[in-house]
């Protein structure tokens, strides 16, 4: 049977968006993703007059911290440090605007990366989201120009700057996250990283990167690689193929000793290569 052309596109995107929806990837929104929950979760496990040490890695404009205040302020009122980086001139200066009269808030003009020093951050937008480390050919096309920015790797920075726990790393820079991981490798083989947060999606292909590489490089180690969903996450015990599909979702570098402070769905992939 060989469907007619207009059928074949609603079919096939009915049919992703089914897929997209089982497996809880697509969803894009800090209250409805699930990006809430796990500040929530984290926030929760601190104890009597424990600072909360976070890191918002390539913060944009500042709204996933905007998220995280909300909550440490209506529920808590608990005492915090955040350290936002964003690379973008233009943005770090609203950045700066939105957040510079609070100590509690560190805004910092550098991307990290698993490299010191310069690079070139290809500009989607002068304030966008999409603003990006990793370099294709292809990206040009919708690009308008680059810009040279710092590059720091956050083993670096927590050593100049005397961090030596991390409560919560969130991490979405658009294709370049595993460079991130790689620059905190050092952190997490010290285990002062409860909980790394990365996004990944269609840009890590221009990246050439995997989640298999984030698997390999957290073997044998007290981490688990998990998947953000709305009210609980999804441990994973092991990479498999089916997980490198390029969807948009959020996912967690979780220690053993945090694992507990989230709703966990262990499931595993069965021969037909689904997940429960």
């Amino acid at each position: 049977m060989q469907l007619s052309g207009w059928v074949r596109r609603v079919v096939w995107r009915l049919g992703r968006k089914i897929y997209c929806f089982a497996r809880g990837e697509g969803a894009n929104q800090i209250d409805l993703n699930g990006e809430a929950y796990v500040q929530k979760r984290v926030l929760g496990s601190a104890g009597p007059g424990e600072k909360i040490v976070v890191f918002d890695v390539g913060a944009n404009v500042g709204e996933w911290t905007q998220a995280l205040i909300q909550q440490i302020e209506s529920d808590r009122g608990q005492d915090f440090q955040v350290w936002a980086f964003e690379p973008s001139p233009e943005t770090h200066a609203l950045l700066s605007k939105r957040y510079g009269d609070r100590d509690e808030i560190t805004c910092i003009p550098a991307a990290l990366s698993n490299t010191e020093g310069s690079g070139q951050l290809m500009m989607a937008s002068a304030t966008g989201g999409t603003n990006t480390l990793v370099y294709d050919k292809e990206l040009e096309y919708g690009a308008f120009g680059m810009v040279d920015v710092e590059k720091r790797t956050a083993t670096s920075f927590c050593q100049l700057h005397k961090i030596d726990h991390i409560h919560l790393f969130k991490c979405d820079t658009e294709g370049h996250d595993l460079s991130v991981i790689q620059g905190a490798s050092s952190l997490l083989a010290q285990e002062r990283i409860d909980i790394l947060q990365f996004e990944y999606n269609h840009r890590w292909v221009y990246a050439r990167a995997f989640l298999k590489d984030v698997f390999e490089m957290l073997a044998d180690s007290p981490y688990h690689i998990d998947r953000i969903r709305p009210t609980r996450i999804e441990l994973f015990p092991e990479w498999h193929p089916e997980l490198d599909r390029f969807f948009e979702a959020n996912y967690l570098i979780v220690h053993q000793r945090a694992l507990g402070w989230f709703d966990v769905l262990e499931g595993q992939f069965d021969v037909s290569n689904t997940y429960a």
